[in-house]
This record gives C-alpha cells, structure tokens and sequence, in this order.
C-alpha cells in the first residue's frame, strides 16, 4: 500500500508493451532496455520505435528473416525496412510504432547485412580488384554449371570457390 499516487508510480512505474508477441523481458521487475551498447539477449530483439521512446528487449518469434511484414499498430509513421523472402529483397515499409515483429529494420543497409539478399550461387560474377591472379569457381546460374575464372584478390563477392568441387556443393540446390 501506498501513501501517495507518486510513491506508487515510483515503485511500480508503468510502461506500455510495443512487444509484437508476448512481453517484453523483465529484469527487476521491470522491462530491460536496450540499445546498441547494451544489446538482448540471443532470444530477444531490441524493440526500436519512436525517437523519444524507451527501446525494449521484445521475445524473438522466428527468424526475422522468414517473418512477414508487420507494420505494427499506433498513431505513428515512421520509415522502416523489411525483408520479403519471396523476392529476397528489402523494402521500405512504414512501421507504426508498437508491436509488429523483429523484421523491422532502421536501414536499407542493416536489413541487408541481416538478410542476404541472395545465396552466393545466385550472385553475379566479380573477379574483384587487385593484383592476384588467384584460380576460382563460380556458379553461372544462366547455364546452370561452375566455372573457372580468375580472382583478383580483394573484394568481388561469395560467388567464389576454392575448387570446382566446393561450388558445387554449396549451389547444388540450383544445379
């Protein structure tokens, strides 16, 4: 029992789950925040909605990756991305500031990097920059085989084999 509404708001402060599913995790009998300095836990994403809002730890239900898009519930429109698995692109989508699902991502790029766009079998091919005439394999998705081409060292993308053998196991699916 308390003796002022104060003393109760003090020690039982109130806060409103912006959690898609299920609430969020409670640490002290309150809702962890987060932040990029002080992350979740393997089993929670941090819940990032208005400027001026507290971020939570909310429950992960899935692969972000895999999830559909969610625009969630609220008054407000913020810019956001997600990640469609059928096309396996990232779009801009406007989230509306509580609930929703964990693919939910501030930039094009942090959906990306999250998200692979693509498998390497399906990625072009770049024999890179520098000076290294290095023998690789890549998957030429328009006749469906792997093929040699020399690598030039630096940067180029995962469509790269050590040996004929490794491009075949990793694109066999589409082979």
């Amino acid at each position: 029992m308390f003796l002022t509404l104060d003393d109760c708001r003090i020690s039982c402060p109130s806060y409103e789950n912006p959690c898609g599913s299920g609430e969020p995790l409670m640490v002290n009998d309150r809702p962890k925040l987060c932040s990029p300095d002080s992350r979740c836990p393997s089993t929670h994403f941090c819940h990032i909605g208005a400027v001026d809002a507290p971020n939570y730890c909310c429950p992960k239900d899935g692969d972000p990756c895999g999830l559909p898009l969610a625009e969630g519930s609220g008054g407000l429109f913020i810019s956001r991305y997600y990640f469609d698995k059928e096309t396996r692109q990232c779009y801009e989508f406007i989230y509306r500031g509580q609930k929703g699902n964990a693919n939910n991502f501030l930039t094009k790029e942090d959906c990306e990097i999250f998200c692979p766009a693509r498998r390497a079998c399906d990625k072009p091919l770049e024999v890179g920059k520098g000076k290294e005439r290095l023998e690789r394999w890549y998957f030429d998705g328009g006749v469906q085989l792997c093929k040699k081409f020399i690598y030039r060292g630096i940067k180029g993308n995962a469509n790269n084999f050590i040996s004929r053998a490794a491009c075949q196991e990793e694109c066999k699916g589409a082979l």
